[in-house]
Formats: C-alpha cells, structure tokens, sequence
C-alpha cells in the first residue's frame, strides 16, 4: 500500500500498491519549492522533485495529481520524478480528487461553486452542481454547493463532497456520469449537539 501525505493538511491519501510497486511516502510544503520521496517502510529519503509551491495530492489510475502554485494542476509520476502539465488557469480551485478511470475532478470556488471534471487527458467532461452554488439564506436547494475543501470518489463511482461552512455541515453526493445530486447529509447546527 503507497501513502501520500500532504503535510499542509495533515492528511494521508493511499493509493494501491499495483499502481506504484513500492511503498513510499510522499511530502510537502506549500511554501516549499519541492517535494520528497520517502520510503514507508525505513522512511528513508528516496529523492526530492522540483515543483513550485506543491499543493494537495490525489491519486487515480497509475497517476498522481499535484496542485502547483495554486493555479496549476500537474501529474507526477514519482518513479521518475517527471511533472508534466495537466491542467493551467485553475483561478479559485480548491481541492481535486481522481477516480479509478483516471478522471480528474476539481472544485471551483469564487463564482462558479461546482465541481469540474476533467477526463484523463484534461478535457472539461461534466460540471456538477448548479452553477453559483446554494445562497446562505433563503430557500434551500441541495443542487448547489458552497465550499467544498475536500471530495473523494467511492466505489459505486459517486463523487462525495465535504463542505467547511460551519452551518450547516455537509457532505453531499453526486452522480458522476450525469452530475445529478444524488443525496446530502447535514451535521448538527453546532458541536456536541
């Protein structure tokens, strides 16, 4: 089993060992101009690669996905170290996440508030939830999102998306051939309640 941590989150994403062959770890730092690979087992550093301000990492389809520079979506192959550009221009993106067909999918803040999915060569295929997300107040309608800050594909391939406002707290999901709301989940309005 291959982990890759992201050290500005805290956060581990595993990818399958028939992906990657060998264990490793990957780490970064989003003021860091590189990122380190290190053997899960010894934790011994195996080599660094140069990227630019390195951001999340998802995994998907023998690929890796980096954030760089916050605008730039590039894949890595960790074997090689080799970086070649995925997607450019990604102005108020925030999170991405891949699935097992190698689709990337990315979440659009600012204006759009939707989640893009891109098929494996970076051609925009769906975009999912109603464009401009849902208002703070007033009628509810689960078509639409509001900051989503972390999104994982599952099994039955239903994007899953966790949005950080504090009220209400919600994960929504979605259809990922269609993009049609399949169903949300809603927190207590405060904690411990």
């Amino acid at each position: 089993m291959a982990l890759i941590l992201e050290w500005a989150f805290l956060k581990v994403i595993q990818a399958t060992s028939d992906i990657f062959g060998e264990s490793f770890l990957i780490y970064h730092r989003a003021r860091s101009d590189f990122v380190a690979v290190i053997d899960a087992q010894s934790a011994k550093l195996l080599k660094t690669i140069d990227i630019n301000s390195p951001g999340r990492i998802a995994a998907g389809n023998g690929a890796l996905y980096i954030f760089s520079e916050r605008t730039r979506l590039l894949r890595l192959d960790p074997e090689t170290g080799k970086t070649t550009p995925f997607l450019d221009d990604l102005k108020d993106c925030s999170v991405h996440t891949a699935d097992g067909l190698g689709n990337v999918y990315v979440a659009k803040q600012g204006k759009d508030k939707q989640i893009l999915k891109y098929s494996p060569e970076g051609k925009l295929l769906l975009k999912i939830g109603k464009q401009g997300g849902r208002v703070r107040r007033g009628h509810w309608n689960p078509a639409g999102m509001n900051s989503v800050w972390g999104m994982a594909v599952d099994a039955r391939g239903r994007i899953w998306a966790a949005e950080t406002d504090i009220v209400p707290k919600r994960f929504s999901v979605w259809n990922t051939t269609t993009g049609a709301f399949v169903k949300e989940y809603l927190g207590p309005p405060a904690p411990g309640r």
